[in-house]
Order: C-alpha cells, then structure tokens, then sequence
C-alpha cells in the first residue's frame, strides 16, 4: 500500500472535530434537502361546458367502464336507486324523520356497495385534460425536486472538500468561505456524477438484458445465461471502480480546478493503479458506518422503549394521553436530530478519508515524477 492509512484516519477525525462548520455541510449530504410548495386555486366557477361532462352519479351508475354485470344486479342497482331517491325525497320535506327502517331494510348491504361504485365513478367522470394536467404538474414537480436535490447535494459537496482542505493546512474558514469557493464546481460534479451513473448502470442493464433473452430462445438458454451471469459479476466490480473513480474524480475537481472529464479521467486513473488501497479504505469507511449506525441505534431504542411504554401507560390513565404524545412527538424530533448529526459527523469524516488519501496517493506520483526527471537530468 503506497497510502498511509493509519495517518489518514487520525487526520480525518481531527478535521472533523475541528471545524464544526463541516458539519452542515454533512448534513445537506445526508439528508438532502426539502422543499414546499403551496398554492390556492378556486375551482368554484365551472364553466357551463365543465358541468356537461360532470354526470349524474344516480343516472350512470349502470354503465361504469370495466364494471359489467348481470341483468340481475342492474334490476337490483335501480330498485335501490328509486329507493334512494324516494327516501332523499322524504327527508328533504321532513328532516327529522326516523331512518330505523332504511337502516333495517334488505337493501342495508347494497347500499355500501352503491355507494364504493358511485365513489369510483366520481373519479372516471373528471375530464380527461384534468388527470393530464395533474400528472404534469406532478411530473415537473418531481424533476424540480430531483434538479434542486442534485444541485444543493453538489454544492454541499464541493464547499465540504474545500473546508477539508483547508482545515487539514490548518486554516479554519468559516460557512460562507466554504460555500464560495465550492460553488464554482458544483455544475461540473453534476455532469461527473451523471456521467459515471450512466457508464456504471449500461453494462448492468446489458447484463440483465441478456439474462432475460436467454430465458426466452430455449436452445441458447445455457450459453448466453452463462455469459449474462459472468458479465453482471464483471459489471459489478466494474461499477465499484467507477464508483471510486468518481470519488477521487471528485476530490481531484474541487482541488485542482479540473473540468469534470479530465477530473473523471484522473479518479479513474488514481483508482485503477492504487487499487488496493482503495479497497481498503472503502471496506474501513463501511466498517465504521456499520459501527455509528449501532451506536445511533443503542441510543435511540431506550427513546423508543421510553415512549411506547409511555404510551401504554397512557391508555389506562386517559388523562395523561396528551402529555405523552407531546413527549413522544419531542422525542421523535431528538432522534431524527442525532441520526442527522451521527450522520453529518460519519459523511464529514469519510469525505476527508477520500480527500487526504488523493493527496498522499497524487503527491507520490508527483514526487515519482520528480524523480525519473531528475535522474534523466543527471
């Protein structure tokens, strides 16, 4: 191993502990980021052609889509449905009258029935242009979620780079430092990030796709299974290199001001010849999130155990209900805090793992360069 990991991980928790400005932007990593949207719309004012297409739910109830029945069950449907009527019509001239004997007739089964049916048939008679304009709006308003999450996740992660950095030199930047100087690479870790995803998914897909056809042309079932099997296990290693090649692309980006290709070419490249050492420290970094996640977890259940007891004891003091579910609601908001801060702490600390292994991996083929130039000199 050309890195020295011991050093690495002693430097990383220093960092961490250090600038404790690190950890908002662990935060946003981890978390992301949520946004509302609120409007008011009044549907009140129908135009004349908007009521056409609203039916009578009494009068087409017989001819839902994809509902058909018997002669039987319509003649049933329309006797309960001149029931209804004629009782609507009665409790309109008389409000007060006793509905014993509607609720103790033959037709108290059909009724709900009557009623799922008509509830269904609410929603086929919406206009058609209304459920495409719902799913456009909803549509764009997924995009924008994943766009504003994409955006603010890069940002978040150039800006924390840029604080290890300059943490580990020993200057302490505040928030805004942070921001500044990661936000000029934040468009180019988007397009590395989307460009590494598409080339680690492609052979996966193909894979699978191949797997797939095999099952389909009987006489090559064993063969291009066989080949569909070994290319997804290669596919697999494949994407782990991406993966660490994006990472270190990453580092390489927010440090040397690369644009994301050159960047992606270097991580990849870095990866590929200190691939042991890149292995190792992606196995630690688990490791230790395996351990934080326990740790978060030895915490949090005594909370939990807490409330559900608390909860328990509520039901046979009824008096004391809302003063536990005030409890229970405060406790709820602490444990989502620290998962968020174990969280933001782990994301900090694995992010400088990356930053100081680059440095010492790239300083060696600098100072290896330096080398073979000088003995050419010589």
């Amino acid at each position: 191993m050309k890195s020295d990991l011991g050093q690495i991980l002693k430097e990383s928790y220093k960092i961490t502990l250090k600038n404790k400005w690190l950890w908002v932007f662990g935060i946003l990593l981890v978390g992301g980021s949520s946004f509302n949207f609120f409007s008011n719309s009044d549907f009140s004012d129908f135009s004349k052609k908007d009521e056409k297409e609203f039916k009578n739910i009494s009068n087409s109830v017989y001819d839902i889509p994809g509902f058909p029945m018997s002669n039987d069950e319509e003649t049933r449907l329309r006797e309960i449905d001149d029931y209804l009527s004629k009782y609507s019509d009665d409790y309109e001239k008389n409000p007060f009258l006793d509905d014993s004997d509607f609720r103790g007739s033959s037709f108290s089964n059909e009724l709900s029935n009557q009623m799922e049916i008509a509830s269904l048939l609410a929603v086929t008679n919406v206009p058609k242009y209304y459920w495409m304009l719902l799913a456009l709006a909803f549509g764009s308003f997924l995009f924008l979620m994943v766009v504003l999450g994409l955006y603010i996740k890069s940002w978040a992660s150039c800006s924390l780079i840029k604080g290890i950095e300059s943490t580990s030199l020993g200057v302490n930047i505040g928030i805004k430092e942070m921001s500044d100087l990661g936000r000029p690479h934040t468009v180019e870790l988007i397009k590395l990030n989307i460009f590494s995803t598409l080339l680690a998914v492609f052979p996966i897909g193909l894979s699978i796709l191949i797997i797939a056809l095999s099952f389909a042309l009987p006489p090559l079932t064993i063969l291009l299974g066989l080949i569909g099997f070994i290319m997804l296990i290669a596919s697999f290693i494949f994407m782990l290199l991406i993966y660490a090649g994006a990472v270190l692309g990453k580092v390489s980006m927010v440090l040397g001001g690369k644009k994301w290709k050159d960047a992606f070419i270097d991580g990849f490249n870095t990866a590929k010849k200190y691939i042991l050492d890149v292995v190792v420290l992606g196995i630690v970094n688990c490791c230790i999130g395996c351990l934080v996640t326990c740790l978060s977890a030895i915490i949090v259940l005594p909370l939990v155990f807490a409330v559900i007891f608390g909860m328990m004891g509520a039901a046979l003091v009824p008096s004391l209900i809302f003063l536990v579910l005030l409890i229970g609601g405060l406790v709820f908001v602490g444990i989502i805090v620290l998962f968020s801060a174990f969280g933001a702490v782990f994301a900090v600390f694995k992010q400088s793992t990356w930053v100081l292994m680059y440095k010492q991996l790239t300083q060696t083929i600098e100072s290896n360069v330096i080398k073979e130039e000088n003995t050419d000199g010589k």
